[in-house]
């Protein structure tokens, strides 16, 4: 209220932070510290993985993954990304993400999410 931002997500403070803490992670092992923050067009990709629900049929549950059509959104999910690796300092901007490739699964996996951030001529756009 009175046009002061309120988060409505309870996880996602530490989930960004974790998001945080894996960039700078990333960041340090790949070394020239100079190339961040990226400030060039970026390309993501990320897939989202939650827990595969106990109540589904035994059949369903043995699957590899399936979709997830349930909250939490997409849109939020993404957004999150988005912002964490501008905070951690690996983008000047997320503003400069000019591609999303992005999917949220159930899975037997461990929960989290893969995050691929491309720049330079990986990203440089269709061909």
């Amino acid at each position: 209220g009175n046009g002061i931002m309120v988060e409505a997500a309870a996880n996602l403070m530490p989930w960004r932070d974790s998001v945080i803490y894996a960039a700078r992670s990333a960041m340090s092992k790949l070394g020239d510290a100079g190339q961040f923050p990226l400030d060039c067009p970026v390309q993501c990709r990320v897939t989202f993985r939650t827990p595969m629900p106990k109540s589904l049929p035994k059949a369903e549950r043995d699957r590899v993954w399936r979709p997830k059509m349930t909250a939490p959104d997409l849109d939020k999910l993404t957004r999150a990304i988005g912002d964490a690796l501008e905070q951690s300092g690996m983008i000047r901007s997320d503003a400069r993400i000019w591609s999303w490739d992005v999917s949220k699964v159930q899975t037997q996996a461990v929960p989290g999410a893969n995050v691929i951030v491309s720049w330079g001529d990986e990203a440089s756009g269709p061909s």
